[in-house]
């Protein structure tokens, strides 16, 4: 039976009582998030458009320890559940994890009884972990990016993709210039002033001697 918790059956909230929401859920997630539009929208990059999320809590503006919303919040923007939830509810029921008073999401105003529907994003907790920046982008695959290179989710790990060495290799700028200088090159002897010049000198000699005939 459900009874009220003492001071020795408390929750410890560094072991957070909150629901974890696997990486694997939170990307399969993220269309929900994002909305048909974004998630559906054409673009040259084979990861998609991606969608830019700030790593702030949207009520303090200070960065995110433990990032989460409500699992029925429909917005992809986080708060920090540990410092918006423990200074204002208190945990009145070890197994049910029920608050008092519930507590309201700052971003949509969600009402929430129990910790359990709290859900604290272990995708983004790892990525908040992984950069110092304040913002991030993130795509349908799971991969990300931070202003130091994408990020790219293989086999238990995460593989940063040096974008600046991609887009160097990939360039095809010499070759096009060495094209265009030996057209210019080939185009070179029809463009001949000098010859022009002569051709025109013939015909105005041939002119003076009809000239003179007629004399």
């Amino acid at each position: 039976m459900a009874g009220t918790a003492s001071d020795s059956d408390k929750i410890d909230y560094d072991d957070h009582p909150f629901t974890v929401l696997s990486v694997e859920d939170s990307i399969l997630r993220l269309p929900f998030y994002m909305g048909e539009e974004i998630a559906d929208e054409s673009t040259d990059d084979p990861r998609g458009s991606g969608v830019e999320l700030s790593l702030m809590d949207v009520t303090t503006g200070d960065r995110v320890t433990y990032p989460g919303r409500g699992n029925r919040c429909e917005h992809l923007e986080i708060v920090d559940l540990m410092n918006s939830v423990r200074p204002a509810q208190t945990l009145v029921d070890a197994e049910t994890l029920e608050l008092s008073p519930p507590w309201k999401c700052p971003r949509c105003e969600q009402v929430y009884n129990c910790c359990s529907d709290l859900e604290v994003d272990e995708w983004l907790q790892r990525i908040i972990q992984q950069t110092t920046d304040t913002s991030v982008r993130l795509y349908l695959d799971g991969s990300w990016a931070d202003s130091a290179g994408l990020y790219v989710i293989g086999d238990g790990s995460t593989e940063r993709v040096d974008l600046t060495t991609d887009s160097a290799d990939e360039s095809p700028e010499p070759q096009p210039k060495r094209r265009r200088e030996a057209e210019s090159d080939e185009q070179t002897p029809e463009v001949d002033l000098t010859s022009s010049n002569g051709d025109d000198d013939a015909p105005r000699e041939a002119i003076v001697d009809l000239d003179s005939d007629d004399d």
